[in-house]
């Protein structure tokens, strides 16, 4: 979680709080979660 918060701020620079931070974990998280489910087709 903290390199994605990393590559954001690095990125996007001083502009960029920790709330577009989560904003990219919560996105990340949602494309995995689709994945997994897809996957498993439950």
């Amino acid at each position: 979680m903290l390199l994605v918060y990393f590559h954001v701020y690095i990125t996007q620079g001083d502009k960029c709080t920790w709330s577009c931070a989560v904003e990219s974990i919560t996105f990340l998280n949602m494309i995995q979660f689709y994945n997994y489910i897809s996957h498993h087709k439950l």
